[in-house]
């Protein structure tokens, strides 16, 4: 949530305001609408060739780590859309070097509900920081709530299944006795070694 009181009650701590595009926006801290508590953040403007920004400050991160980013979007009267960035850096203070932006396909008008748009992408090697980046393309309004980010490492996560066909198993059948290996994680595994325990599989069957 946007709660803590920056230099104004009118600005939300930790966040800056910026128009790196077209005509200056209006950037305040809201009342009028939240998600979670009381206040949520807004961006209006009049123009549609504006673009801007609500832009997180720096959060340390570890490169080659997922990083799971989200926020809560409430549009009005868009002329195009609000979405959710998280870019990626190599050091600060400056000079940092911008090593990429992964934005979310965004939305338009909401019709006054708050959606939630979620992305997620690993952090370039040589990551140090990112920030979290609301931003407004075009006319209108969006109120933004409940951001978050979320950090994971880069693992394997295997699962072994055991299937035995046919059961039971009747005189002069032949056992066909499976070992299946899965890899649900979102890393490469290596050197993987299986071992069962077939006598204690004999006793059970």
């Amino acid at each position: 949530g946007f709660e803590c009181d920056g230099p104004s009650a009118t600005e939300p701590a930790d966040w800056e305001p910026d128009t790196y595009k077209g005509k200056p926006a209006v950037f305040y801290r809201s009342q009028l609408t939240s998600h979670g508590e009381e206040y949520s953040v807004a961006i209006a403007s009049g123009a549609e060739s504006s673009e801007s920004r609500w832009q997180s400050i720096p959060i340390s991160a570890r490169e080659n780590w997922v990083y799971e980013f989200s926020s809560w979007v409430n549009g009005d009267n868009l002329s195009n859309k609000a979405t959710v960035a998280l870019s990626f850096w190599s050091d600060l203070p400056s000079p940092s070097t911008h090593l990429g932006t992964v934005t979310h396909n965004g939305t338009g008008n909401t019709a006054g509900e708050w959606v939630n748009l979620v992305e997620s992408h690993k952090a370039p090697t040589g990551t140090h920081y990112i920030r979290l980046e609301c931003h407004l393309l075009g006319a209108g309004t969006a109120y933004f709530d409940d951001v978050a980010i979320r950090e994971y490492a880069q693992e394997p996560v295997l699962d072994l299944a055991q299937l035995d066909v046919p059961d039971p198993v009747r005189p002069g059948d032949v056992l066909r006795y499976t070992l299946t290996l899965s890899n649900t994680g979102n890393m490469t595994a290596t050197s993987v070694v299986t071992m069962d325990d077939i006598e204690a599989l004999a006793k059970e069957i």
